[in-house]
């Protein structure tokens, strides 16, 4: 009897263990599930539920700065340029976007483990048309009759239309397509303050003047190229001083506050003394260290050297002056007018503002000038940067915002002739048709005869008529007395 309990008894657990494995989920990736089959799979429908869409973008910048030319040497009263240029670069530090929504599935199919179903549905994004494939996380949680999602991905460049997919296995149950609009942007925008040592003690010497803008702060939006100028007069500075003026340049995001990068510049300014009208420098042997030097006092004896002018042509050399002129149509051309007040020729080269041209070297010979012409180009005001001194490293510059002459000048046909077509001013070349020349020296007027009275020539011709005529009658009344 005994012995039957004990044999039921293990058919009972054997039994109740092959009930409690039966009960065991299966899953679905493995091989031993009772999956539904591919026909049963096309029977499912998915409708994709898209509950929010996000974007966001966050900027950083960089900025470079530089200055032309780097140094300037200014004797007293003289005064030269130079144009700062500031490189502003804006890049993308972070992009990310996020879609949430859920997936509903229904279906018609009769197999034990229906719930598998939704563990073997995917999600994804895609671009809504073939740009590539897109880097994503996804989050998956189950819902009734359904799963609810999160992706985040990185957007592609120039992508705003996507699509939310829902796949079991290779087959697609359905999708839905979104659109990114409207990106949550940190520092989109930047604020670029530029500040400098102008007013320390060792530039005490010089005086700045702020060209082409009101002040030294910009917003920007984007990549941008900021130019402006100082105007650099040495008012009091003396003959050996050698000083830095620094220009600091600072980019901050205007959301976050926080400076991104920085860039200076540096033009060392050395000064010198006023020249005397030959050239010389009144008090050579004056180094202004303090000491004593042969030349501050005249009693040692020596008298100050005197300068050649042929050693150092950059340090005698006068700016040269430059004239705005008048043009038929300032919308199509400025023109000025340049002339040398040195006793020597002077090679210039010139340059027009914010544009990329220079001019080849040019010599214009001793106190003549030329003209040249450039090209309008739609600006309002036309800033002319004239350089000199060796290696071009002083500067002068004159605005021109466009004079219409009264009746465009004509030049007199000679008989016969037409007048040859104007042909249109080349830019950056010298008008050298329209070059003013030196007049050419006149004698007193009190020596002149009176051409300009009609009456002269006629008297004149006369009285050498009147001559010649007397000359002839007394050979034949000399010749009539001889023959009788």
């Amino acid at each position: 009897m005994r012995k039957k309990v004990n044999i039921l008894s293990f058919l009972l657990t054997v039994l109740l263990v092959f009930e409690s494995f039966l009960m065991q989920p299966v899953n679905a990736n493995s091989g031993n599930c009772n999956c539904p089959s591919p026909d049963d799979l096309k029977k499912l429908k998915a409708e994709i539920d898209i509950q929010s869409t996000s974007w966001e973008i966050d900027y950083d910048w960089s900025i470079e700065k530089t200055v032309d030319p780097v140094s300037l040497t200014l004797e007293q009263g003289k005064s030269g340029t130079v144009q700062y240029t500031l490189e502003v670069t804006r890049n993308i530090s972070d992009e990310r976007a996020t879609v949430t929504g859920e997936v509903y599935l229904s279906y018609s199919i009769d197999f034990p483990y229906a719930d598998l179903i939704f563990e073997m549905v995917s999600v994804k994004v895609q671009s809504a048309g073939d740009d590539g494939s897109v880097d994503q996380t996804l989050d998956l949680t189950p819902v009734e009759n359904g799963v609810s999602f999160e992706i985040e991905f990185t957007p592609l460049d120039d992508v705003v239309d996507y699509l939310v997919v829902a796949n079991i296995s290779s087959l697609q149950l359905g999708e839905k397509e979104f659109k990114l609009n409207n990106a949550t942007t940190q520092d989109e925008t930047a604020i670029v303050t530029d500040s400098n040592n102008k007013d320390v003690d060792e530039l005490s010497g010089f005086t700045f003047e702020l060209k082409d803008t009101g002040n030294l702060e910009w917003e920007v939006s984007g990549n941008k190229t900021i130019q402006y100028r100082y105007t650099i007069t040495n008012d009091s500075a003396v003959q050996g001083t050698t000083s830095e003026f620094i220009n600091t340049a600072i980019i901050v995001g205007k959301d976050t506050e926080e400076p991104y990068d920085e860039s200076s510049a540096t033009v060392d300014l050395i000064a010198k003394d006023k020249e005397d009208d030959n050239g010389n420098d009144p008090d050579p042997g004056d180094n202004n260290d303090g000491k004593d030097d042969p030349g501050d006092d005249p009693k040692d004896g020596k008298k100050p050297p005197k300068k050649d002018k042929s050693d150092d042509p950059k340090d005698q050399a006068e700016s040269p002056e430059l004239t705005t002129l008048c043009t038929v149509d300032p919308q199509e051309t400025r023109k000025w007018e340049i002339f040398n007040p040195n006793d020597e020729d002077l090679e210039i080269t010139w340059s027009v503002v914010e544009t990329d041209f220079e001019s080849e070297p040019v010599t214009i010979p001793a106190k003549e000038s030329i003209t040249i012409e450039t090209k309008t180009e739609g600006e309002e005001i036309i800033t002319l940067q004239v350089n000199y001194g060796e290696d071009h490293e002083l500067s002068v510059t004159q605005e021109n915002s466009g004079v219409q002459c009264e009746s465009p000048p004509q030049e007199d046909p000679k008989d016969g002739e037409t007048p040859p077509p104007a042909e249109p001013p080349q830019e950056g070349t010298p008008d050298s048709t329209e070059s003013p020349q030196s007049p050419p020296s006149e004698p007193p007027a009190d020596e002149l005869p009176n051409t300009a009275n009609p009456w002269y020539n006629v008297i004149f011709t006369s009285g050498l008529l009147l001559i010649a005529s007397g000359s002839i009658l007394w050979r034949l009344r000399k010749t009539h007395d001889t023959s009788v």
